[in-house]
Formats: structure tokens, C-alpha cells, sequence
């Protein structure tokens, strides 16, 4: 296993995912992989609820990039 592989397929070096700015604010997800899923938002899934979602597994932002 890749040190970075895709997050949707799995594979190494093939998909880039990445976090963009919304002009009205916020963050969207886009990603070159055939397996993304499409409708995900990413407020709603950021979004913690112990009782129904104890891990939100949403992407982050990274600070060394």
C-alpha cells in the first residue's frame, strides 16, 4: 500500500482529491476518481454526532502542503 492512496478506490498514484474554497464559503470536495462519490457534502459530513456518527472520516486540510 501507497503511503497515499486514493481515499474512494484505493489505488496508489492514479486519483487526486483535493479541498477547494467556495466563493460564498465553505469547503468542497473534488477528486479526479471514477469512484468519488458525487453528492457528498462536506459540511454535512464534517459535521459530529456521537450518538449516530462517532467518526466523520471527512478530509482535512493539510498544513505541510
Amino acid at each position: 500500500i501507497d503511503a497515499e492512496p486514493c481515499g474512494f478506490c484505493g489505488e496508489e498514484g492514479k486519483c487526486l482529491t483535493s479541498l477547494i474554497n467556495k466563493k460564498k464559503g465553505g469547503l468542497a470536495i473534488v477528486s479526479t476518481c471514477q469512484y468519488q462519490h458525487s453528492k457528498m457534502k462536506y459540511k454535512a459530513a464534517s459535521t459530529f454526532k456521537p450518538s449516530a456518527n462517532p467518526c466523520t472520516n471527512v478530509p482535512i486540510h493539510c498544513i505541510l502542503c
